[in-house]
């Protein structure tokens, strides 16, 4: 599990790189889309950070085994899932960032067979106010797709005992939203799971 974690850490970390963001301005000029270019670099940045926490999320279950991982395994993945989020949460405006990151997360969640591309839709929207060609958002599906596919390569590679085989399809997300309800010290808390499939 150790190394399980290091490596998510170390994904998590990269993705608040100014390496990371170089690569990121790169792609937007290889995509060559004009309201994607039109667009504020820094609205595009993290825009990008928040769709990638999102893929992260989604390849670290698929590693896992996906949503079968989660029986007998809770409390192992609200763990794994809150090194994710502690990048989103030291962001300058976690507030939003969260929000942000969990409208990619429902996009991702929406469509058992394409979450991503339906996350490429939701980017379009926020980032270029709808204005990607329809080639721009192709390009970008297929930029998040090809990132959550070595996501889980990388991270299946590190995968701890006790978790089902990996899995993925070149879709992402599953269509489903699973939510945790448990009585803690008398009130009620439920933890919707969806951010992390």
């Amino acid at each position: 599990m150790e190394a399980f974690k290091r490596m998510l850490t170390a994904k998590a970390e990269y993705i608040n790189s100014v390496d990371r963001k170089d690569e990121w301005l790169t792609l937007r000029d290889s995509i060559n889309d004009q309201a994607l270019i039109d667009a504020p670099a820094d609205t595009y940045i993290i825009h990008m950070r928040m769709a990638y926490f999102q893929l992260l999320g989604g390849a670290m279950m698929q590693a896992l085994g996906g949503p079968s991982a989660l029986a007998g395994n809770i409390t192992a993945i609200l763990e794994l899932k809150r090194l994710i989020n502690v990048p989103v949460l030291g962001a300058e405006d976690p507030e939003w960032a969260e929000d942000t990151r969990c409208l990619y997360n429902k996009s991702y969640g929406s469509s058992s067979s394409n979450g991503i591309g339906a996350m490429a839709e939701e980017f379009s929207r926020l980032v270029a106010h709808n204005g990607m060609a329809s080639r721009g958002k192709s390009a970008l599906t297929e930029h998040f797709a090809a990132a959550w596919m070595a996501m889980i390569d990388e991270l299946s590679q590190v995968k701890p005992d006790g978790f089902g085989r990996s899995s993925r399809s070149p879709s992402g997300g599953t269509g489903c939203l699973f939510v945790l309800i448990a009585v803690i010290g008398g009130f009620v808390v439920s933890h919707c799971l969806y951010s992390i499939l």
